[in-house]
């Protein structure tokens, strides 16, 4: 017999929890790159906060593997990066504050 293999259907994933992950994954990378730190000496600082974490996830994110939200939370709060959400609530206020910015 085969390997059993959990589904849980994904039938509607809203476009704001993939960009969030897209953008908290990025950040993650982005601190990790210019910290200079090795995956070990990063995992360390992580587990001592977040004693799940294994050192596969890093490479999963590197290799374009999007993590749950929570998940990512708990290694951005672990390296000291707090994340600050903006609600925007209509496409048309989102399109006049890129303009504005």
């Amino acid at each position: 017999m085969g390997k059993h293999i959990p589904v849980s259907p994904e039938t509607y994933r809203p476009r704001s929890v993939l960009l969030l992950q897209e953008q908290l994954t990025q950040t993650i990378l982005d601190y990790i790159d210019r910290t200079g730190l090795t995956n070990l000496e990063i995992s360390v600082m992580i587990r001592r906060k977040y004693s799940t974490f294994r050192a596969c996830y890093l490479r999963e994110m590197r290799s374009g593997t999007l993590l749950g939200v929570s998940r990512l939370l708990c290694i951005c709060e672990a390296l000291g990066i707090f994340p600050v959400f903006q609600i925007v609530q209509t496409q048309r206020l989102q399109i006049a504050m890129s303009e504005a910015a």
